[in-house]
């Protein structure tokens, strides 16, 4: 017995030697030297368990299911873009030049999310934390046709009220509004439960982005989180910013409160907005919206503005402006 526990031991001592040297040849792979730093030190001082946290949230990549749908929603979305183009030019919409030194950060971006930049644009800047508010629930007021809304943190308070109204509204009168909510970002605020609820009874389709699952293909890293802050409203007025949708002080007890920049959007970029909400709807719901299945959401691509934008698709989502 006496000899069976000491193999035993020596066999988990060897691999607890072992193992601090395999990582070296892995864990540096793509990854920050800080962050590579940290992750080493871990498993040099604490093999077993650094390995096996290294399993479960040393990777910085969704799952593999995720990883194919946004493939997909990749290939539609380049060829949808292309078509935006193409209508543009017909209508004689040229964009504007890129100064030299914003060529490479244009060209990366677009390589990375298919995604160009685009001319005929105007944005507003908005800085005012509970009149961006009244402004986004003035625009779903006048929707036509689809609202589409994306937020990491989302409630229903006294400050965010009057934009949920205006969702109600636009569904009672047969607006189609699709909403999402990062799982995390906004179950954490006090009236998690009861948005859903009033959304869900007024009709509003609604889902959680990046829903927490620890089993299967489905399994979901709790710290990767869709920051995104996305308004879309009939494809021609975008709002996208620092901004969610929850009240100033985020329910703190303290004095703290939270000044943002939001951006609100028209012309033809408006279109890049929405190709980030639909890759989200598509991963959350499986419905794919396009023009045979979600006819209202057909995009018109018209001129506003002079302005040239891009929209990078990050976790967060970015707007870039290029002067001209």
């Amino acid at each position: 017995m006496i000899t069976y526990w000491t193999t035993i031991t020596t066999i988990i001592a060897i691999v607890g030697w072992v193992i601090p040297f395999i990582m070296l040849f892995i864990v540096p792979v793509n990854r920050k030297p800080s962050s590579a730093t940290a992750w080493l030190l871990l498993v040099f001082l604490l093999p077993y368990l650094g390995v096996l946290l290294f399993l479960l949230i040393g990777s910085p990549k969704l799952s593999r299911r995720r990883r194919s749908e946004k493939r997909t929603m990749d290939d539609l979305i380049g060829k949808a873009m292309v078509e935006a183009r193409m209508r543009l030019e017909q209508a004689l919409l040229l964009d504007p030049p890129i100064l030299s030194r914003y060529e490479p950060f244009v060209k990366l971006n677009t390589n990375l999310s298919d995604l160009p930049a685009l001319g005929g644009n105007a944005v507003e800047l908005l800085t005012d934390y509970k009149s961006v508010f009244e402004r986004i629930a003035r625009d779903i007021d006048g929707a036509q046709r689809y609202v589409h809304v994306e937020y990491f943190a989302l409630s229903r308070d006294e400050e965010t009220e009057g934009v949920f109204a205006a969702m109600e509204r636009a569904q009672q009168r047969g607006i189609k509004v699709r909403v999402l909510m990062d799982h995390l970002g906004s179950r954490k605020y006090p009236n998690f439960k009861t948005t859903r609820e009033r959304l869900s009874a007024a009709g509003i389709e609604n889902h959680l982005l990046l829903p927490l699952h620890f089993l299967g293909s489905s399994y979901t890293r709790p710290d990767l989180r869709n920051h995104r802050k996305i308004v879309v409203i009939d494809g021609k007025i975008g709002f996208t910013g620092s901004q969610n949708l929850i009240k100033r002080n985020y329910f703190r007890e303290d004095t703290i409160y939270y000044d943002e920049l939001l951006a609100r959007i028209s012309g033809p970029v408006v279109a890049e907005l929405e190709a980030a909400f639909a890759t989200d709807w598509y991963s959350e719901s499986g419905e794919l919206l396009d023009s045979r299945s979600t006819p209202e959401t057909t995009l018109e691509v018209v001129p506003a503005g002079n302005v040239l934008c891009q929209v990078l698709p990050t976790a967060r989502n970015s707007l870039r402006i290029f002067p001209v």
